[in-house]
């Protein structure tokens, strides 16, 4: 049954591939891309280019605006997303604005706005970091650490009800030293690094309840809770007091400090260029592993040099372990530069792949520093004559935003978002590696705007922003004009926004973001990047826009990610479903294995075959185009089938599917890998009930429009105009037009070859046959996700780690594992679910009743993974576990009345006998019920101690037999040696075979234990399968007991196991059991003569005992037994002269060499009279011998041995 999802789930982990291959690219892109942004005021125009556009505009409090005039010292900005607020200082006072990105019209409250003057010195940096575990209460998330010229202070956040902030004081500061901070992060578990204008890497360390000395105590001395570590290398000059350090020391500032927490690792980057990085990895300790020079490392790299002085750093940003793997951390210059570093070991350690890195946490760890790569400036105007540019930068996932300083009033933003759907349409050079994609960066750049009303002081402008450090206004007092149109601060917009989030597909952690703020003195502007299955929707919207608009979207973003942005419109958008449908099914005819045909991006274009990524199947020609052979100057033109293909519909819905299933399909399904801890899903509930509804809007959507019905249909399409109503209840008409100068692989894949190298045109069904069931195929392993999905969801809800407990040991160590991609279309994934649903049904104690109940909602919700045949299964455990149940009852109470009367049972023996019988008849049941369906009994092992706790020993090996000759029809010994093995177990102890009290033995059994015990041997025996009746015989043989069951029994392949393993000793007696006497005395003639390990004495009695049953089968009447009668009495007195020569060996000559080898060539077999005599009884000297050879050679004919002198 599973083998229909292994195709299809193939193919959707190929798009799966290349879709995290794609996206993920961003640090290997080959070229930029220049688009300009969408025009505004024209929301209804169709935008086909990339486009970037400002979604709204939120301008500042005019008390927020009106604090920046009126400085005396220093003033800076910045956003805070975690809290979704921005903050600015003026001096000593701290002002925090909240901002409402879902309802930019909403005016600005009072409320909004919140200052503190708690702060004493002049403000040089603040930041949003999070509290130690344990030391503040629970409703502060959050703090806020404010950092002066004297110290740093700690200030915790807190929310009211209507969500208005408060900072709170939390009196936990420490002295800086005169040292300024000028930036201050964090880590997730609350460990605090700042970045001092010294050049240090500074820690601030505090604690719940400090530890009091005994000279603090004496001197009544307050107990500090914080202190200030520095992790830098020390050297002579921070001995120093702080002035002469002024003077000595050289002035190298950091300029930004970030922490990746998915590596345990802090980068510090100063404003000469060392780049840094320590391990934290230990929660107490900082240790420094590696300094670089960005300079030097990337000085092959830049696109030119730079004098000294001009290229200053700007700011660092960290790439997550989750992202990418190659690249840890990025530099930005002021030249708009990307300069990419790496912490791993080696590259080879960098190029592990992702789900690795996520699960070897170990593996991350910062052990070096090498450069691995650098992106160019994407500014057009940069040259080696240019003034460096950059003052403010972000990046995050790929993404990149630049705030360029040149323009006189206004800053440029220079945008740059990695394209993989870009990369796939167009065109790449002849020659290139097949699935490869080569990200391109698409270029956007915009103006800051100012905002109308906007409000200006006098005086000269004192707001600067320095290369390399943060926007601030630094005066002398008076009033000041903000540069208003300047950028201050920029982030993701998606950190507190839910607007930006898109409804259907929620990002992975590699997509990158589609918005982003900006905060100016005036405005706080959010950006967004029009996705394109937006354009596409707009276009639907439209009625199909111009005739090439749809043409040009296919073009400009390939085959498969159109058609699965078509899919996810069908899927989301009721009101465009038929449209979106007709254009997946119309233009999605042609598909990976498609011929190009010049044209790029679509389904015929030049990438479909040797250069898409979404060409899944393997081996296939990559030659050129279908008609150039038969243009072939000096050779007759070839007649060429075309080959068959799927469909581009087919590569967008698996690709439509990956993208959904990502988060889940190769991870594992539980957080432990040892298979004896705490079982609990890895994927939170609300991430698998999002899947499984988005899957469901496919399934729902393929079933309403069948692949099959839809490209036949899709041949008229062009004829075809799709109604549907507009928000006015009036009837448009949608025409989705295909452009006349457009040639649609349709049409082409109608042509055959004649006999005159020219194309007919027809499609054979088998085509449409193919690109139907492969959709088909697809849909199918949606449902079984789906199913998969909900299985899972009814396992949390009864507890998976109370489930995992009960498990066998085997199957705890594949629960802790598997990957849900297993899980789906495994056979490993199919044994693990029966034993958690029988796990479930055990966990109650009503077995039929939980069966009706329990079992309803497994057949409703996966009926994949409890079908009919699930059903009767889990009836027949059902019937066993009341069985057992009855059969413990009895003994129980058996035991306690032996106990009480201390000599017997005086229990009621009626009832008793009744449960006993009760008992029985549900085991037979069970076992009749279980033999129907033996494919579906995956844990046969337990399924056989259930029998075993009833005491239906025959039962159980009937049901065991017929699981294992299952498996061994579909392969799978080793499954089978497992039933065999249960069966072997479960019959030991009736011949003392293994651990006899742990089974059934006379004390325990409550049935007549002779007959149980022959019942058992009796089904054993007369098995079918040759493979479980050999590891019978050799099991059996293993004991004396076991032997007498050898010898009553019967059968030809018993026979011929004695035969072919030599067990001649139990063939004899096998055969004389069974009254064949004549057969039994043959066996002991070759007994005799076999084996140099047998003794001359026991050769001897082998003989006596041929000789008897020889002789009883002449009496028995056996025409063949005289000759043999007559052969086994000259070999049994040949023998018995070679012991009469042994012994006078032994008896007349002493030991030496010579007579030790003539005693062991006497042992090891049976000579001839005349052997005896000339090769040891003459040479030996040996006289009773030689008479007694005498003897019988006169008896046996043989007088020649006596030779020329006869006997002395």
């Amino acid at each position: 049954m599973l083998e229909q999802y292994v195709e299809p789930a193939t193919t959707v982990d190929a798009a799966m591939r290349a879709y995290s291959g794609s996206a993920t690219g961003w640090e290997k892109a080959s070229d930029y891309v220049y688009a300009q942004p969408c025009p505004q005021g024209r929301p209804d125009q169709v935008v086909v280019d990339t486009a970037l556009r400002r979604r709204s505009v939120h301008p500042l409090p005019p008390t927020f605006a009106a604090q920046m005039l009126h400085y005396q010292y220093r003033s800076y900005m910045g956003l805070f997303p975690q809290l979704q607020c921005a903050w600015l200082t003026v001096d000593s006072n701290l002002f925090l604005w909240s901002y409402d990105l879902a309802d930019p019209a909403a005016p600005s409250r009072p409320s909004d706005l919140y200052v503190y003057e708690g702060i004493h010195q002049v403000i040089v940096s603040v930041a949003v970091v999070s509290p130690r575990p344990g030391v503040f209460v629970d409703s502060v998330k959050w703090l806020v650490a404010v950092a002066t010229s004297a110290d740093v202070t700690l200030l915790g956040v807190e929310f009211s009800p209507a969500g208005e902030i408060n900072l709170v004081p939390t009196h936990i500061s420490i002295a800086t030293d005169n040292i300024l901070m000028l930036k201050i992060v964090s880590t997730p578990d609350g460990r605090i690094f700042m970045a001092g204008a010294d050049g240090s890497l500074h820690e601030f360390v505090y604690q719940s309840n400090p530890r009091s000395g005994f000279f603090d105590l004496l001197s009544g001395r307050p107990v500090k809770r914080a202190r200030k570590v520095v992790h830098s290398k020390s050297s002579l000059v921070d001995y120093f007091p702080s002035y002469l350090k002024t003077i000595f020391a050289k002035r190298d500032e950091l300029v930004d400090i970030v922490a990746d927490a998915s590596r345990a690792a802090l980068y510090t980057l100063s404003q000469s260029g060392s780049l840094t990085v320590y391990n934290i990895q230990n929660p107490t300790s900082t240790i420094h592993v590696c300094t670089v020079n960005v300079a030097h490392e990337s000085r092959n790299l830049v696109s030119f040099s730079a004098p000294a002085g001009e290229r200053e750093y700007v700011s660092l940003h960290v790439v997550p372990a989750s992202c990418l793997v190659s690249v840890h951390v990025i530099v930005v210059t002021s030249f708009g530069e990307r300069i990419y570093f790496s912490a791993a070991a080696s590259a080879s350690s960098s190029a592990q792949s992702a789900s690795r890195m996520r699960n070897d946490f170990a593996a991350t760890r910062p052990r070096t520093l090498t450069c691995v790569g650098c992106r160019p400036s994407p500014d057009r105007t940069i040259s080696r004559s240019t003034r460096p540019c950059v003052h403010n930068a972000w990046c995050e996932r790929g993404a990149a935003v630049f705030a360029d300083l040149r323009p006189a009033n206004v800053d440029r933003l220079i945008v740059v978002h990695p394209d993989s759907q870009l990369a796939t349409a167009l065109s790449e050079p002849r020659g290139s590696r097949p699935g490869t994609v080569r990200s391109k960066e698409v270029v956007m750049e915009v103006l800051l705007d100012e905002v109308s009303g906007a409000q200006s002081g006098g005086g000269g402008e004192r707001m600067s922003t320095p290369f390399g450090s943060r926007p601030e206004m630094d005066g002398g007092g008076g009033d000041a004009q903000a540069p208003e149109n300047r950028t201050f601060a920029i982030a993701d917009a998606s950190a507190g926004d839910p607007a930006d989030r898109n409804l259907s597909m929620d990002p992975v952690p590699f997509d990158p973001p589609g918005s982003f703020l900006v905060l100016s003195a005036t405005a706080l502007y959010v950006y967004e990047r029009i996705p394109p299955v937006v354009r596409l929707t707009e276009i639907l919207e439209a009625g199909g826009g111009a005739a090439s608009d749809i043409a040009s979207f296919f073009e400009r973003h390939g085959t498969a990610e159109a058609f699965a942005m078509c899919l996810e419109i069908a899927v989301t958008s009721p009101t465009l479903q038929r449209a979106a449908a007709s254009v997946l099914y119309t233009y999605g005819e042609g598909g990976s294995g498609d011929k190009g045909d010049g044209r790029s991006g679509g389904s015929s274009g030049r990438r479909s075959e040797a250069d898409s990524p979404y060409t899944y199947s393997e081996g296939k020609h990559r030659g050129g185009n279908v008609a150039d052979s038969y243009f072939d100057i000096g050779r007759p033109s070839l007649q060429v089938t075309p080959q068959s293909r799927l469909s581009g519909a087919h590569d967008g819905v698996s690709l439509y599917i990956a993208k959904i299933v990502y988060p889940i399909w190769n991870e594992y399904l539980t957080s432990e890998r040892n298979p004896d801890g705490f079982q609990a899903l890895v994927a939170p509930r609300e991430v698998l009930v999002r899947v499984r509804d988005q899957l469901l809007h496919i399934v729902s959507f393929l079933d309403s429009y069948p692949a099959d019905a839809m490209f036949r249909d899709s041949g008229s399409f062009e004829s075809n105009r799709i109604e549907r109503r507009d928000h006015s209840g009036a009837r448009n008409r949608l025409s989705l037009l295909r452009p006349n100068d457009m040639p649609r692989q349709h049409d082409q894949d109608r042509m055959n070859v004649d006999s005159r190298g020219r194309y007919t045109t027809r499609e054979n069904m088998e085509s449409l046959r193919r690109r139907s069931s492969s959709i088909a195929a697809l849909k199918k392993l949606a449902g079984r996700v789906v199913e998969a999905l909900a299985f899972l969801l009814i396992l949390e809800d009864h507890q998976l780690h109370r489930l995992a407990v009960s498990l066998s040991k085997e199957n705890r160590a594949l629960l802790a594992n598997i990957r849900f991609c297993e899980f789906v279309a495994g056979d490993e994934g199919m044994a693990l679910s029966a034993a958690l649903v029988e796990a479930i049904f055990g966990g109650y104690s009503d077995g039929m009743e939980a069966l009706s109940r329990v079992g309803g909602v497994l057949r409703e919700r996966c009926p994949g993974y409890f079908q009919a045949s699930d059903v009767e299964l889990h009836r027949g455990l059902a019937l066993l576990r009341e069985a057992a149940q009855l059969v413990s009852g009895i003994q129980e109470e058996r035991r306690a009345s032996e106990e009480i009367a201390s000599g017997g049972w005086s229990g009621d023996t009626d009832r008793a006998a009744s449960a006993l019988i009760a008992a029985q008849n549900y085991a037979a049941t069970a076992a009749k019920v279980l033999k129907s369906v033996p494919d579906r009994i995956f844990d046969v092992d337990a399924v056989c101690q259930e029998f075993e706790a009833a005491q239906a020993v025959p039962s159980m090996i009937d049901v065991a037999l017929t699981v294992g000759k299952l498996e061994e029809s579909r392969g799978k010994h080793e499954r089978a040696d497992v039933a065999y093995h249960a069966i072997l177990r479960a019959i030991g102890p009736f011949v003392n075979i293994g651990n006899t009290a742990e089974g059934i033995n006379e004390e325990n059994c409550l049935v007549d234990y002779e007959r149980l015990r022959e019942s058992a041997m009796q089904v054993a025996l007369n098995a079918e399968s040759e493979t479980f009746l050999r590891k019978l015989y050799e099991f059996l043989l293993g004991s004396k007991a076991g032997e007498e069951v050898i010898l009553n029994s019967s059968g030809i392949s018993l026979e011929k196991y004695l035969e072919e393993t030599k067990r001649l000793d139990i063939l004899w007696r096998y055969c004389a059991q069974h009254g064949r006497y004549f057969e039994a005395a043959g066996v002991l003639l070759n007994l005799s003569e076999a084996g140099d390990d047998t003794s001359l004495i026991d050769r001897v009695n082998f003989l006596s005992c041929a000789m008897h049953n020889a002789k009883t089968a002449v009496v028995k009447g056996d025409s063949r037994a005289g000759a043999l009668l007559a052969e086994i009495s000259d070999f049994l007195d040949v023998a018995k002269v070679q012991l009469r020569v042994r012994e006078e060996l032994v008896r007349r000559h002493a030991k030496s060499r010579e007579v030790e080898i003539a005693l062991e060539e006497l042992d090891n077999s049976v000579f001839g009279l005349s052997t005896l005599f000339n090769n040891y009884a003459r040479p030996f000297n040996l006289y009773e011998a030689s008479l007694e050879a005498f003897r019988c050679g006169v008896n046996v004919g043989e007088l020649y041995f006596v030779g020329r002198n006869g006997v002395q």
